[in-house]
C-alpha cells in the first residue's frame, strides 16, 4: 500500500503553473540585472538559472529558456545577437534530456553541467571574437577574462540552485520518477 499526495484541482494546477513561471521570469530578470551591473568580471548568472529551469522542465520549454537566456547574454555582453542563443538552445535541450534520462537532480550534477556549458560558451566566445582574428597576446584574454568568468558562473549555482529546488518542490506536480533525489 502506498500513500500518495493529494491531487490538485485543475484550478490549483493552473495557479501553480502561473506562479512557477512568474517566479522563473522574475529570477531570470534578476539574474540579468546582476549580470549587467558592475564593470569588471561578472558571472553569467543566466546560465545556471537556465540549467536549473531546464532540468525540471520538458525539452521544448528548455529550448525556449535557452533561447531567451542566450539573447540575454548577447545583450548584456554587447555581442552580435544569436550565437549564444543558438548555443544555449542546444545546451538547455541537452540538459533537459540528461536530467530526464541519465542524471539525478542534485547540486553536483548541476555544478558539472553548468561548468560544461559555461566552459563551452566561454570557449566559443573566445574562438569567434578573439582567437579567430589573431590578435596579439590573445591568450591573456582567455586567462584573465574567460577563465575567471567560467568559474564565477559555475559558483553562481550555489545560491541559485536552492531557490529553483524550492520552486520545483512546491509548484511542480509530483512525479513518480525514481531519478530524483
Amino acid at each position: 500500500m502506498t500513500i500518495s499526495a493529494p491531487k490538485r484541482s485543475p484550478k490549483q494546477e493552473r495557479f501553480c503553473i502561473a506562479l512557477r513561471w512568474t517566479l522563473y521570469v522574475l529570477l531570470l530578470a534578476l539574474c540579468f540585472v546582476l549580470q549587467c551591473t558592475g564593470r569588471h568580471l561578472n558571472p553569467l548568472y543566466v546560465i545556471p538559472a537556465a540549467v536549473c529551469i531546464s532540468m525540471s522542465e520538458g525539452v521544448l520549454t528548455a529550448a525556449g529558456v535557452g533561447m531567451v537566456t542566450g539573447l540575454m547574454i548577447d545583450i548584456s555582453c554587447g555581442k552580435l545577437l544569436g550565437l549564444n542563443a543558438l548555443f544555449l538552445v542546444c545546451g538547455c535541450v541537452c540538459t533537459a534530456l540528461l536530467f530526464m534520462h541519465l542524471l539525478r537532480h542534485n547540486i553536483i550534477n548541476v555544478l558539472i553541467v553548468t561548468l560544461l556549458l559555461a566552459a563551452m560558451q566561454g570557449g566559443l566566445d573566445y574562438l569567434f571574437y578573439y582567437y579567430m582574428w589573431n590578435y596579439d597576446a590573445v591568450e591573456t584574454v582567455f586567462a584573465r577574462w574567460h577563465l575567471p568568468v567560467i568559474f564565477l558562473t559555475t559558483g553562481a549555482v550555489l545560491p541559485l540552485y536552492p531557490i529553483f529546488k524550492l520552486i520545483k518542490r512546491r509548484l511542480l506536480p509530483p512525479s513518480g520518477n525514481a531519478n530524483e533525489a
